[in-house]
């Protein structure tokens, strides 16, 4: 295999200058391609995009098995990759997708397929809807827009605890309007402090919302529980120690799980009896979790200590958005309501089509691997 790295544009961001990733390009002696994406975000991933590259550049091919379908293929390449998740979660979302997209192909299986071993066909995950706006007018018309689409879970951003009464307001409205049909979650970046969250909760709690995310920053999350409406951690699951708390499992033997040295049985043997979870969901990001397969280790542990989960995209490009549809679709217990409405950024890396997305839920394209135009991805990088 020989590896090419190609930077492509995302989209322009105001806030943070223009929005850039990388293609991790592998193809082997026959010419097949298999491509991934590294694309962190400023503020929210660990590492900046040079900083991803870096990593890219070193990485010695010589560690990845051949991209074969082959017993415990998943530990094996979860080893092969473990430095480069920590030092980069980004540039081993890459590595790992390119190889799982070059593997499928050779497979002549989807990409979801190839990670489950099966899948049934139509299988499909309906997404949420995002709602940032401050501007009730123009958020209810976004609702009712994916409302008429078929999309039934609204997600609303709320940072600001001091600003909270403009989210309490807006949930009202959506229920005056649409009653029960509509499921509202709320997100607040880990943004509330932890003595002002627990009012707040409560109110939500009142409205039925079926959990608040992130409401306190990385560390306090747990300190919530028992909390009056469901938490979801986002932030909180790139710290081993907040896995622990969160899973009741140590630190350790998680760590050797998600590095592919031991067996879901072996991490799930330290799992204590009776225990109850401070969290109600994991909100999955594999380009801050180093990966599809640290994401869906995590999410089969969760799935053990009753932990449901949900997929969430990072405004990444078209062949991160591919790779992020199949991983929903491949997971078993099927993941809540996910963060994978499409935006503008999909567009930008290539042509992007209803092949995984039908206006309400992602779905595997059922074709080999991730089920995109590569020449097109491929023709616009290098025409950047």
């Amino acid at each position: 295999m020989t590896p090419q790295i190609r930077e492509i544009g995302i989209y322009p961001d105001a806030r943070v200058g223009p929005r850039r990733g990388t293609l991790a390009v592998l193809r082997d002696r026959h010419g097949m391609t298999g491509i991934g994406e590294a694309s962190p975000l400023v503020g929210h991933s660990p590492e900046t995009l040079e900083a991803a590259n870096s990593v890219l550049e070193r990485f010695d091919l010589a560690l990845l098995p051949p991209p074969i379908p082959a017993p415990r293929w998943e530990a094996t390449l979860l080893t092969s990759f473990q430095c480069v998740a920590e030092e980069s979660p980004a540039a081993a979302m890459a590595l790992e997708t390119a190889w799982i997209d070059l593997a499928a192909q050779q497979a002549d299986l989807p990409f979801a397929a190839f990670l489950s071993g099966e899948m049934a066909s139509g299988a499909r995950v309906p997404v949420n809807v995002l709602v940032n706006s401050l501007d009730q007018e123009s958020s209810l018309h976004r609702i009712k827009r994916a409302l008429s689409a078929g999309i039934t879970t609204v997600k609303l951003k709320a940072t600001d605890i001091h600003n909270v009464q403009v989210t309490l307001d807006m949930i009202a409205s959506i229920r005056r309007e649409w009653g029960d049909a509509v499921s509202i979650r709320v997100d607040a970046n880990g943004a509330w402090p932890l003595d002002l969250a627990m009012p707040v909760l409560k109110k939500l709690a009142d409205w039925g919302v079926e959990y608040c995310e992130q409401p306190v920053p990385r560390g306090e999350l747990r300190m919530l529980s028992p909390s009056p409406v469901p938490l979801a951690a986002d932030e909180s699951l790139t710290d081993m120690k907040e896995l622990e708390a969160f899973l009741g499992i140590p630190a350790k033997r998680i760590n050797e799980f998600l590095r592919g040295l031991v067996t879901p049985e072996d991490v799930l043997k330290a799992a204590p009896e009776g225990f109850s979870p401070p969290v109600k969901v994991f909100v999955l990001k594999p380009m801050v979790l180093g990966g599809i397969l640290r994401s869906r280790r995590i999410a089969r542990i969760a799935a053990e200590r009753g932990i449901r989960y949900t997929v969430t995209h990072l405004f990444d490009g078209a062949t991160a958005f591919a790779a992020y549809a199949e991983f929903a679709v491949s997971l078993q217990p099927p993941p809540l309501a996910c963060g994978l409405f499409p935006h503008d950024a999909t567009a930008a890396a290539g042509t992007v089509d209803d092949s995984h997305f039908d206006g309400s839920c992602v779905r595997s394209a059922h074709q080999p691997g991730l089920g995109v135009n590569r020449g097109a991805i491929l023709h616009a990088a290098l025409d950047r």
